[in-house]
């Protein structure tokens, strides 16, 4: 066999062994396309279920699994360099901007809070009774608590 015909035969064997590999990578993908497809059809399937419950809601919903992504960061309060009911205005006007689902508001809010905020409201939910975790906080208590803390009301008493 001359050096021409022995490189033929290996690019060839080369070439049999890139399509094997390729075809096993496109079988691999088409089980990944199929498994994805099931968990999709099962959440929408599910959500169809739920709009069935829920008369005034549309046709379909899926559920918010990738939202956290597109949720950008939003500034601290910072009770030395802005009051409390103008930080919570522009939480409020963030939330709407970015359609922050109800249910996540909170969680929301805390993500984007200093170490000493969080660690007040943890203090505020351990006190609770019976005790709750700070993640089973609702938004109506943090802002509760928030407004006592940071905007208190003021009695002026006169003679």
């Amino acid at each position: 066999m001359t050096e021409t015909e022995q490189l033929i035969t290996l690019l060839r064997e080369q070439l049999e062994q890139q399509q094997r590999q390729h075809k096993e990578d496109m079988e691999q993908q088409m089980h990944q396309m199929e498994m994805m497809m099931k968990v999709f059809s099962g959440a929408a399937a599910s959500a169809r279920e739920e709009s069935y419950d829920d008369p005034s809601a549309s046709n379909l919903r899926f559920p918010i699994t990738t939202q956290a992504a597109a949720i950008p960061s939003f500034v601290a309060f910072d009770a030395t360099s802005e009051l409390w009911p103008d930080y919570w205005s522009r939480f409020c006007t963030f939330v709407v901007a970015y359609s922050v689902p109800e249910q996540r508001k909170a969680q929301v809010f805390l993500t984007n809070q200093t170490a000493t905020v969080y660690k007040q409201l943890a203090n505020l939910a351990t006190q609770q009774n019976p005790p709750k975790d700070i993640n089973s906080l609702t938004m109506d208590e943090i802002v509760k608590f928030m407004k006592e803390q940071f905007d208190p009301k003021l009695f002026i008493v006169r003679e």
